[in-house]
């Protein structure tokens, strides 16, 4: 993160069962929550052997886009918050019909392999078959250039009665800061 200290945001799990094909979306993570900065990290740690087919894929760069896309809902694909979003931010590209024109990267993941990625990485899965449980442990981290972001509608995760404004400091008591680099 070329950060001076990690805070921690939020943690989740993943969880796609034998026989699934359903694709998770091209998404950035950042437009989901309620944080805004440039010093982010997403810790994906896989759980099971996933073949590159059904693992979690990456745009290369763009982060560096200076592009946010509005958040979609994983299971039907319509607008997280009522179209508050589409507004104010682009549609992500059609990704999967034009996937020769981006640098996608994806690799076979085996348990405890770890993926650190920017909030602002294009990522989604593919909709291949999943033949074996695919699990994973995901946490994020927040660096020193973070603050708080008042987005439309609501954030995920629902953080709220937190007493932030726009622009504040993450609030340490909330969300700890856990690693400073003391050299």
């Amino acid at each position: 993160m070329d950060s001076e200290q990690a805070q921690f945001f939020h943690e989740h799990a993943f969880l796609k069962a034998p026989g699934t094909q359903r694709a998770t979306p091209w998404h950035q993570d950042l437009p989901y929550y309620c944080v805004d900065g440039h010093k982010t990290a997403s810790v994906y740690v896989s759980l099971d052997h996933a073949d590159a087919d059904v693992a979690v894929q990456f745009i290369k760069g763009s982060h560096r886009w200076n592009k946010l896309y509005y958040p979609r809902m994983f299971d039907d694909g319509s607008s997280f918050n009522d179209d508050q979003f589409e507004s104010t931010l682009e549609a992500v590209p059609d990704i999967d019909a034009n996937r020769d024109q981006y640098d996608i990267a994806a690799w076979s993941l085996e348990p405890g392999d770890a993926i650190v990625f920017d909030f602002r990485t294009l990522h989604g899965t593919g909709d291949a078959t999943i033949k074996t449980l695919r699990r994973a442990f995901s946490t994020r981290w927040l660096g020193d250039d973070v603050s708080y972001c008042e987005r439309p509608g609501e954030t995920s995760p629902p953080y709220v009665n937190h007493g932030m404004k726009n622009g504040d400091s993450m609030r340490e008591d909330w969300f700890p800061t856990l690693w400073r680099n003391n050299a």
